[in-house]
């Protein structure tokens, strides 16, 4: 378990957040959405709700403030204007993390175009009506992941080199090593040798 992370961002998802670059764009579909049919990448994530999903989301990664429109949403009823409960809750989530961003509604086709040319489609268990979609464009930015990253923290490897400053990794474990165990074994399966510049295996 990662420290600093919501709970709801597991290995899948966390992936496809840090494969996606500048200009990507992700979409959260609800539970009556043809996910498996029109994502290129799926992740799927049912019995969470998708106001939730996008809370957990944008906590790592940040919306592109460098176009007009970075997050849109379909309009309910062909309506654009008509406010549905699910869309509040996609809001206040937007306004927590992206105050100044805005939500875009697009009608019909040019909507489901859009999702269907997103890097990746979550899907979700939402049951309301129109908590079905919301498509988000990424920045080229590298996620919020300072709980994680902080330079207070520890790396493995500088946790393993104590005597050495963090910025400077040691290729073999030290003398009374404190890293987990499986860290340790990691390094006696796969030893580089430093002379010759290739790996070695060794069982030792």
């Amino acid at each position: 378990m990662l420290k600093g992370l919501d709970p709801l961002l597991g290995p899948e998802l966390l992936r496809v957040l840090m494969a996606m670059g500048h200009g990507d764009e992700i979409a959260i579909v609800d539970g009556n959405y043809p996910a498996e049919t029109d994502a290129r990448r799926l992740v799927r994530m049912d019995g969470h709700g998708a106001p939730r999903l996008l809370d957990a989301i944008l906590s790592v990664m940040p919306v592109d403030d460098m176009v007009a429109d970075a997050v849109w949403r379909p309009a309910a009823f062909g309506d654009s204007n008509r406010m549905e409960p699910v869309f509040e809750d996609f809001t206040a989530v937007l306004l927590k993390y992206e105050p100044k961003q805005k939500i875009v509604p697009l009608i019909g086709a040019d909507f489901y175009n859009k999702v269907k040319a997103c890097f990746a489609l979550v899907a979700s268990g939402e049951k309301r009506l129109y908590g079905n979609n919301r498509t988000i464009r990424a920045a080229g930015k590298p996620l919020r992941l300072r709980a994680i990253l902080s330079p207070a923290r520890r790396s493995p490897v500088s946790r393993c080199c104590r005597r050495l400053p963090c910025s400077v990794p040691s290729p073999v474990p030290k003398a009374g090593c404190a890293a987990p165990p499986l860290f340790r074994y990691s390094w006696r399966l796969r030893r580089r040798s430093w002379s010759g510049h290739k790996t070695v295996r060794t069982n030792r």
